[in-house]
């Protein structure tokens, strides 16, 4: 008899994918390490490379990256909704939590710009954030984070992104090279798959970015000589940006905002990925009880109390064990409706709520002098 050691299921929540430019399009890898090649590489190959090795500095041998070669011929938007991305998310079949698309456009500093970034990208944001619902009604949840290279440098151009209602979407605007014109998707990638699901990019305890001598915007101005209002109201528009910390060495990415509004419950990455590893979790538990008898009262129809208390203890004990437990979240509630008439519609309804943990994105503290005999 199998099942005696109440085992629940494990999801993966630090798979990661990239979309680069590349000689091949379409074609899927998975690499274990950095490739390396003694053949001429062409300006997109060398960032292609460059990528990848941000994200193993970062994330550490053996984690797991998804490559999508794509041509450069192609635009951004048509790969949302031609099957190139869809044909790597099926690839990895649904493994992939958090999507990178960086296009590399070489020596383009005159290329077209909508609110102050690339337009292929602003134009892909709407196909990219449908592409993840969809794949979350599959139970395959899929953040993305797209390239906002060409950063025009006019922070009032810039287009607020707390406007948008693509809470699955988020773009960067960090760049580790002067000279890249597009951001440094590699190491962010490698922080998302170096930390757990519930933690901010830009946590301070984690440490500066690795390798990261000067951190710059996709316009090539450096981080740290960039006016800290104009920073700020970068920020306030919704962007994942390099800064500096006073006092402290290195660059840190500022946070982890998605194009959403703070209003929405996951106007955050950590929030999308807290909420996706849930889904993971419920939908594999459950899966096991799918067509499975259920008993109910010979006089209501009802389900039975013990079946229902069954069905909340099982998921609340598979996301304790794979989320309360690491400290990903704060606890879990799982209601069964008792009144549902599963006779009739054989279908079981599951509420699951789910507290998650607070972020300090700001610390206020008042100080003053004191005198305790003036009293």
């Amino acid at each position: 008899k199998s099942g005696g050691l109440g085992l629940v299921a494990q999801v993966p929540d630090r798979v990661v994918g990239l979309v680069v430019n590349g000689s091949n399009p379409g074609v899927s890898v998975m690499y274990e390490a950095p490739p390396t090649s003694n053949a001429p590489l062409q300006p997109e190959d060398a960032e292609k490379f460059r990528q990848i090795a941000d994200f193993y500095r970062i994330a550490g041998k053996g984690a797991e990256l998804w490559i999508c070669e794509v041509s450069s011929a192609i635009g951004t938007a048509d790969l949302f909704t031609n099957g190139t991305i869809a044909s790597l998310l099926d690839q990895a079949d649904g493994r992939i939590n958090v999507l990178g698309v960086s296009r590399y456009v070489y020596n383009q500093p005159n290329a077209a710009r909508t609110a102050g970034i690339n337009t292929d990208t602003y134009n892909a944001l709407d196909e990219a954030h449908a592409l993840a619902v969809s794949y979350a009604s599959q139970h395959r949840p899929l953040r993305v984070i797209m390239d906002g290279k060409h950063y025009e440098g006019n922070v009032a151009a810039l287009g607020n992104m707390r406007n948008m209602s693509y809470n699955r979407v988020g773009v960067l605007l960090a760049a580790n090279n002067a000279n890249a014109n597009n951001s440094c998707m590699g190491l962010l990638l490698g922080r998302v798959a170096s930390i757990p699901v519930q933690r901010n990019l830009g946590r301070v305890k984690d440490g500066a970015m690795s390798g990261v001598s000067v951190g710059y915007l996709t316009n090539g101005a450096r981080a740290d000589r960039i006016a800290v209002g104009e920073l700020g109201t970068i920020h306030d528009k919704g962007y994942i940006f390099l800064r500096k910390h006073t006092g402290k060495g290195g660059f840190f990415f500022n946070d982890d905002p998605m194009c959403a509004a703070l209003t929405d419950d996951y106007f955050s990455l950590s929030n999308g990925r807290v909420i996706d590893k849930a889904h993971r979790i419920a939908y594999a538990t459950f899966l096991e009880e799918l067509l499975d008898n259920v008993l109910v009262d010979e006089r209501t129809g009802k389900i039975v109390p013990t079946v229902l208390k069954y069905y909340e203890s099982k998921i609340e004990r598979a996301i304790d064990l794979e989320m309360t437990a690491k400290g990903e979240i704060s606890g879990v509630q799982a209601f069964v409706d008792p009144n549902q008439d599963i006779l009739a519609t054989s279908t079981l309804n599951v509420e699951l709520r789910i507290t998650p943990v607070g972020t300090n994105r700001t610390i206020n503290v008042t100080i003053g002098l004191y005198n305790p005999n003036a009293a």
